[in-house]
């Protein structure tokens, strides 16, 4: 069993202190290019790759797996839906800015949010 799939209290400390050292360290370990594109598009902010995430972005509001209700709610996007790439990709498909036109209810996105 790998260690980097154990919580943090069950490593050996010199791995858990390397850990520490290194936040990107779990992202970088992990090959993400098979995997889904809400995936990818939080490793990529989480990453701080604005311009990529943008890029995924944009197919995921093309092919209607990520609404804007989703963007607007979903934690991890928080700093990114702030940035101009993100703002600048979701006016261009969308033809509004971020937040100012929602058709959807809010309760009825609460089960979509999740990742497949």
């Amino acid at each position: 069993m790998k260690t980097s799939c154990l919580p943090m209290l069950l490593l050996p400390r010199p791995c858990a202190d390397a850990t520490l050292r290194s936040p990107d360290s779990h992202l970088d370990a992990t090959d993400w290019s098979s995997t889904g594109l809400k995936y990818m598009i939080a490793v990529q902010v989480l990453r701080d790759e604005l311009d990529q995430a943008a890029n995924t972005l944009r197919l995921l509001l093309r092919s209607g797996e990520l609404t804007e209700r989703q963007l607007l709610e979903w934690p991890v996007v928080r700093l990114f839906r702030e940035s101009k790439p993100c703002r600048e990709v979701f006016r261009e498909v969308s033809g509004h800015d971020l937040g100012v036109l929602i058709s959807e209810p809010a309760d009825s996105s609460l089960e979509r949010t999740r990742l497949d």
